[in-house]
C-alpha cells in the first residue's frame, strides 16, 4: 500500500493488487453525521448520480461507463460508526485508456455538478426524494435492522452514532434544489476526502489522473472522540405487527479494539459461541443470537430472535456469560484468534473487502490490510480477552415485540 497526500485534506491510499482483472476506486465525502445535514447528504447520493454537466442524464452517464469495456459506476451514501460519507465508485477492467477515463468520469460527477436556475435540477432532486421516503418507510419492513437501528438511536442519543444515516423523513420537503446545491458546493470545499484504489493499476499513473481532486487543502481529521451523549440505559420495549420478538441490547467495553474483537468472537460472534452454543442450542430460548464488536466505539452489540416469554430469561444468561467470561480457555482463545485472523486474509479475495478494511482503518485507527490486522489480533494477550467483560452488564435493552402486550416502560 501507498499512501499519497494530494493536498492538505485529500489523502489516496494505493492498494495494488495484479490478481485482479479489474481497478476499483471510491472518492469519499466524509462528514461527521449531524442531525441538521444528515437528511441533506443522503439525499446528495440520489440526485448527483442522475447527471452532471458533461452527462446530464443518467443514460449519458451509463453510456459513457459502457463504453470502458462494461465499467460499472455509482454514488451511494454510507453511515461508518459516526460518519457519514458521500462514495463515488467506479470499477472497470484495467485495459488501454480505460482506467484515466474512469477516473475521469468519476471527476466530472464529483467536481461538476448539473446546476440549474441557481441549484439542482428540480426533476432530479423530485425524484431523489420520492426514493428516499420510501427507502426511509422500507427500513421498517426488516425487523431486524429496525430494532438494530432503534437500540443504537436510544443507546447512543446525543452521539453522532445514534443518528440514523439515511436521514429523516420529516426534512424532506423543506429541503430545495438552490439549498442542495449551496450545501454541496460548502461539503465538497471544507470536507476530509479519502480515495481508495484497489486492482491492477499503475501507480504512478494514477497518481497522475487523481491529481484533477487537486480541490484546495482543508481539515479532514474526524478521529477526535465524542463525549458520551446522553443515551437511554434499561428496558425500553415496542409493540408492532411482528411474529417473532426481536431483541437489541448493547453495552460499551472502551480499551483496545482487536482485544474486543477475539472476545467478542468467544461470547457470541460464531457458531461455536458461548452465547450460541449455551441460550440457542442448549436451552433452545431464541431463533438465532449473534454479537458484534463495533470499532467505532468499542462497544458490543447484541441481536436475538426471541419470543416475548423469554426475555428475561435470555438477558439473565447473556449477562451470566459476561460474568464467567474470565473461565474462557486458551483453546478458545487460539481457535478465536485463529478464525478472525482466516477472516481477514479472505478479505483479500474481493476488492470490495480490501477497501472497506482500508477504510475502518483510515476513520478509526488500527490496521489499514489484512496484515496489520492480523498482527493486531496475534498481539493480543490471553489474560487482556479474559478481563474484556469484567464488570459489564447489558446497557440498553430494546425489544420488538408482538403488539398487544403492555409495559409500563413502552
Amino acid at each position: 500500500m501507498e499512501i499519497y497526500d494530494i493536498n492538505q485534506g485529500i489523502r489516496a491510499y494505493l492498494i495494488p493488487k495484479d490478481k485482479f482483472s479489474v481497478c476499483c476506486m471510491s472518492v469519499l465525502v466524509k462528514r461527521r453525521l449531524d442531525r441538521g445535514e444528515v437528511t441533506m447528504n443522503a439525499l446528495l447520493a440520489g440526485v448527483l448520480r442522475q447527471g452532471c454537466e458533461k452527462y446530464p442524464e443518467i443514460t449519458d452517464i451509463n453510456k459513457a461507463a459502457a463504453e470502458l469495456d462494461g465499467a460499472k459506476t455509482d454514488i451511494v451514501n454510507m453511515k461508518k460508526g459516526g460518519v457519514q460519507l458521500l462514495d463515488f465508485y467506479t470499477e472497470v477492467l484495467n485495459n488501454n485508456d480505460n482506467l484515466r477515463r474512469a477516473v475521469d468520469l468519476v471527476g466530472e460527477l464529483v467536481l461538476r455538478p448539473l446546476k440549474e436556475d441557481g441549484g439542482f435540477k428540480k426533476a432530479y432532486v423530485d425524484r431523489a426524494k420520492t426514493e428516499l421516503r420510501a427507502a426511509i418507510k422500507a427500513m421498517k419492513d426488516d425487523k431486524r435492522e429496525y430494532a438494530k437501528n432503534r437500540l443504537i438511536s436510544e443507546m447512543f442519543a446525543g452521539e453522532s452514532f445514534g443518528i440514523y444515516g439515511d436521514g429523516y423523513e420529516d426534512d424532506i420537503d423543506k429541503i430545495t434544489p438552490v439549498k442542495l446545491f449551496e450545501h454541496y458546493r460548502r461539503i465538497i470545499g471544507e470536507s476530509g476526502i479519502d480515495i481508495i484504489v484497489v486492482g491492477n493499476f499503475d501507480s504512478e499513473k494514477i497518481k497522475e489522473y487523481l491529481k484533477q481532486f487537486d480541490i484546495g487543502g482543508r481539515k479532514a481529521d474526524l478521529k477526535e472522540k465524542e463525549n458520551p451523549g446522553e443515551g437511554k440505559t434499561g428496558r425500553i420495549t415496542e409493540d408492532m405487527d411482528v411474529t417473532q420478538g426481536k431483541l437489541c441490547a448493547g453495552f460499551r467495553c472502551g480499551g483496545d479494539y482487536y482485544t474486543l474483537v477475539c472476545a467478542n468472537e468467544i461470547l457470541g460472534r460464531s457458531a461455536n459461541s458461548r452465547l450460541f452454543t449455551n441460550v440457542r442450542e442448549k436451552e433452545g430460548l431464541c431463533y438465532y443470537i449473534t454479537t458484534s464488536a463495533l470499532r467505532c466505539n468499542n462497544a458490543v452489540l447484541l441481536q436475538a430472535g426471541i419470543s416475548k416469554d423469554n426475555l428475561d430469561r435470555v438477558t439473565e444468561l447473556v449477562e451470566k456469560e459476561l460474568s464467567e467470561f474470565w473461565k474462557v480457555s486458551d483453546d478458545e482463545i487460539n481457535t478465536a484468534k485463529a478464525n478472525i485472523i482466516k477472516n481477514y486474509e479472505l478479505t483479500d479475495d474481493r476488492p470490495e473487502s480490501i477497501m472497506d478494511l482500508c477504510l475502518g482503518g483510515i476513520l478509526w485507527g488500527g490496521g489499514l490490510d489484512s496484515a496489520e490486522a492480523a498482527a493486531g489480533i496475534k498481539a493480543v494477550s490471553n489474560e487482556d480477552i479474559r478481563k474484556t467483560f469484567k464488570d459489564k452488564k447489558l446497557e440498553t435493552i430494546y425489544f420488538l415485540r408482538e403488539a398487544g402486550d403492555t409495559d409500563e416502560n413502552s
